[in-house]
């Protein structure tokens, strides 16, 4: 980001949230992008990224739509549409949307009385799964007021096939202020990413591309290599399986019913008292996260008689490095299955954590996108179902990025909580923690077909948490313990 004078915008209230390189490179989305927009049409597949801000009061709204007209130039890709590729086939690239107009994406709403915080998610959990328009950029935000006591709260919703998770709390920090008064801010630059030309231009380069890439000659050919033995090829091909399509365990079958239908959370953890208690289970704060997310799986299936053994999971792990580009996913997913039943909290923690280091040093850290690459290239019918494939059978996905640890503005207004939301994605659960302040926010999305008891699975958790919290070093018998059990934070 460009430091502009009298600007404060790209003052992040938390350095790992500053993006080094520009915002408008590359252009091309990579194959997993291109696997997450063509999947999208499909039922219970909506990629839609949601962040929740309860603020103090509301902005002002000439300066907040004036912020977000300067964001949509430093942040490129929010003026950018996706450009369809020839034949359907390949990947998406991104062009000038020529008729960007802020207010196609940045609108407002009235709550009706009493403007209760239900209320705001319900209306949350409606406009998310909302389709977005594919002839422009892929991205909205909405001001609710009429909040009781006289609050707001600020819904940004992007589509996952141009930002990931880290990469979208990038945009949002790069949104707001450190300060309730912010500097003058500047005229925006005309918009310099080109647009990609008519469709037979594109096939032609499409083509032209892919011909410069065959060898010309025995000298620019390259080696060949002794191939791989049938046995090998039959063993890779269970390992990048075993990491895509199939479930980490059984799925439960009291959760088995799926609707896509999103009810939304929300969910406080005192970011302290977590580290602490994930110490004394001699694990890491991701590590004590997941266990209370089995162990109210755990509780949830006892409320209604059954025994669960095992949690499928999908968690997404982080592969951005310091030079990565901000847009784009940046993420590999790993599949794991979290204990549940006749294991406690401080037992839960040990075994995760072995899984997830074995699962980081394994060698199929990255089939998704070796399969996503692969998908590219065949018909848009085939990447459908593959990918829907991948999200199958699994009960929970869980996520987590760092936040602020300092308070921030959004256009003058204090920002109270900040609770970002995965979409469903075929679990019964998704759940995403991020830190603001001394507090962790949980956002957490129930399939309200295989969660009706909403307010039932919501005690387990609370009741998880507890447990949790409740862990002092001595509660971690020798039996629990490995070598490898470092903190890993």
């Amino acid at each position: 980001m460009n430091q502009r004078e009298g600007e404060t915008m790209n003052q992040t209230p938390y350095e790992h949230l500053r993006p080094t390189q520009a915002w408008d490179r590359p252009l091309a989305l990579s194959a997993m992008d291109t696997m997450f927009w063509r999947t999208d049409p499909q039922p219970g597949m909506r990629f839609n990224l949601l962040a929740v801000e309860l603020l103090d009061h509301a902005p002002d709204w000439h300066r907040l739509v004036a912020r977000h007209e300067q964001l949509s130039h430093t942040v490129a890709r929010l003026r950018l549409r996706i450009n369809e590729p020839p034949l359907r086939l390949g990947r998406y690239r991104l062009g000038v949307d020529s008729s960007f107009d802020i207010h196609r994406h940045l609108r407002r709403i009235q709550l009706p009385a009493p403007g209760t915080v239900r209320q705001l998610l319900d209306f949350a959990q409606s406009w998310v799964t909302s389709p977005f328009d594919p002839h422009r950029p892929l991205w909205e935000a909405m001001v609710v007021e009429g909040l009781h006591d006289n609050q707001a709260a600020y819904l940004f919703k992007v589509h996952h096939s141009i930002v990931d998770g880290l990469g979208a709390a990038q945009i949002m920090f790069t949104l707001h202020d450190t300060t309730a008064e912010p500097g003058p801010i500047t005229p925006p630059p005309p918009a310099t990413a080109p647009d990609h030309g008519p469709p037979f231009a594109r096939l032609y380069g499409w083509l032209r591309q892919r011909r410069n890439r065959i060898p010309r000659s025995e000298t620019t050919a390259p080696p060949r290599h002794r191939a791989p033995s049938w046995r090998a090829i039959a063993t890779g091909l269970r390992a990048v399986a075993r990491a895509t399509v199939l479930p980490a365990a059984t799925s439960s079958s009291l959760l088995a019913h799926r609707d896509g239908y999103p009810r939304m959370e929300l969910f406080e953890i005192p970011l302290n008292r977590l580290k602490k208690a994930g110490r004394a289970a001699d694990g890491s704060l991701n590590d004590i996260y997941l266990a209370i997310l089995a162990g109210a799986f755990d509780r949830y299936h006892q409320t209604h008689g059954q025994s669960l053994r095992s949690v499928p999971a999908m968690v997404p792990i982080s592969t951005r490095r310091p030079d990565s580009a901000p847009g784009g996913n940046h993420v590999t997913i790993a599949k794991l299955a979290l204990p549940a039943a006749g294991h406690g909290p401080a037992e839960r923690v040990a075994i995760i954590r072995r899984t997830v280091t074995d699962l980081r040093a394994g060698p199929t850290t990255r089939a998704e996108d070796l399969l996503a690459r692969v998908l590219t290239l065949l018909p848009v019918s085939v990447t459908r179902c593959a990918a829907t494939l991948i999200f199958r059978g699994n009960d929970l996905t869980a996520s987590n990025f760092p936040g602020s640890p300092t308070e921030v503005y959004l256009a003058g207004t204090k920002v109270i909580a900040f609770h970002p939301f995965l979409p469903l994605l075929r679990s019964a659960v998704t759940t995403v923690m991020t830190s603001y302040q001394d507090k962790l926010q949980v956002g957490i999305n129930l399939d309200t077909a295989a969660i009706p008891q909403p307010e039932v699975f919501m005690k387990c958790l609370r009741d998880s948490l507890s447990e949790a919290l409740d862990l002092r070093p001595t509660h971690l018998t020798p039996t629990t313990q490995s070598p490898d059990d470092t903190a890993h934070e």
